[in-house]
């Protein structure tokens, strides 16, 4: 076989796999839009394909409305499922490209936001608002305020003592893991001076839980989600590079400090704009990435889209099935999707050792 032919059927194999791996990514995406359109059709009253349909054309096109159907149908639609819907696919996406990211700038499969200490932190927050009214802004943001802040002051704590010791991927992990427990303790010890009525409301919280979805906060966490999100996957080289050790990525020109910089501040932001609203939601950023990877390989080229793809397919399955299991009571989403990501987590440890990486 002469170099021509064996060029050639390098490229078409990275031609096939290329294709196969997009193929994959979009066959996710409609499978997240089937599952949106089903989860639009349950609720307290079942509402058709075809009514969903009308009202969301009658609002986007006022002039084509026949006034066919009923407020409760309006309502519930566009100012109640329809938000909660795609707050669930924003988050999801999220907390899958945050997950995606700190695993590959780490190199560790266990990393996450909880493992790095940042959804303690923000139940810290919470609990400051909560059970002392303590928080810089006021008001009916007062918890959403406290938990963003204290993820960021989380995020600065982690990052000062890798300035002091270097930015190994070990210290990284060793420093949110101490950390974390800092806040776990603090949080019991605000759990334990709070008030009965104070306790149920911290524990409400904590649970988790997108039902206060509304097109206003849908309007400030997409942006700050999406573009942190597109800037991440815009390190997709530099990460691939980095699982071959940082020696290799530095011979390369990598600076990896920066990178390994960039993506834990626009996880933490992007972890901190979520969990300020939802409260805690495991798992998700855990989870996603490596059924992502068992899909589609560890080039994040694609495993960015992929597990995004995935993470939001997890939490809208989560949510659905939280708010319609015992209706017309609903389970708080963090409780499901701990069910789902617990088992796959031990199933992680277990294989640890034969865990292939790269």
């Amino acid at each position: 076989m002469n170099t021509d032919n064996l060029v050639q059927n390098i490229e078409d194999i990275y031609s096939s796999s290329t294709r196969r791996k997009t193929l994959v990514i979009i066959g996710i995406i409609t499978t997240d839009v089937a599952l949106a359109l089903v989860s639009l059709r349950l609720g307290a009253l079942p509402i058709t394909v075809r009514k969903i349909a009308s009202v969301i054309i009658s609002k986007t096109f006022p002039f084509l409305d026949n006034n066919s159907l009923t407020l409760f149908e309006r309502v519930a639609v566009i100012d109640i499922r329809l938000p909660r819907i795609i707050m669930a696919i924003v988050c999801g996406i999220g907390f899958a490209a945050t997950g995606t990211a700190m695993q590959g700038v780490l190199r560790n499969p266990l990393v996450s936001s909880m493992t790095l200490g940042l959804t303690q932190a923000a139940g810290f927050g919470a609990a400051l608002a909560i059970v002392l009214d303590l928080g810089l802004i006021g008001g009916r943001y007062l918890i959403t305020a406290n938990s963003f802040l204290l993820c960021l002051v989380c995020l600065g704590f982690i990052y000062g003592i890798v300035r002091l010791r270097g930015a190994s991927p070990e210290t990284v992990i060793l420093a949110g893991i101490a950390i974390g427990f800092l806040f776990s303790a603090m949080l019991s010890f605000m759990e334990y001076i709070a008030s009965e009525e104070q306790i149920k409301e911290l524990v409400f919280w904590l649970m988790g839980g997108i039902y206060i979805a509304s097109w206003p906060i849908l309007a400030f966490i997409t942006p700050v989600i999406s573009i942190s999100t597109v800037v991440l996957w815009r390190h997709s080289w530099n990460l691939n590079i980095m699982s071959a050790g940082e020696e290799v990525a530095r011979s390369l020109g990598i600076n990896t400090e920066q990178v390994t910089r960039m993506c834990m501040v626009l996880s933490a932001l992007i972890t901190a704009t979520i969990i300020s609203f939802t409260g805690i939601i495991g798992f998700i950023c855990l989870v996603a990435p490596h059924i992502a990877r068992m899909i589609i390989g560890a080039d994040h080229r694609f495993l960015f889209p992929a597990s995004c793809a995935v993470g939001a397919l997890l939490l809208l399955g989560a949510d659905t099935i939280s708010r319609t299991l015992i209706f017309p009571a609903e389970i708080p989403v963090g409780i499901t999707t701990s069910l789902i990501g617990i088992p796959f987590f031990l199933y992680l440890i277990i294989r640890r050792r034969r865990l292939q990486w790269q």
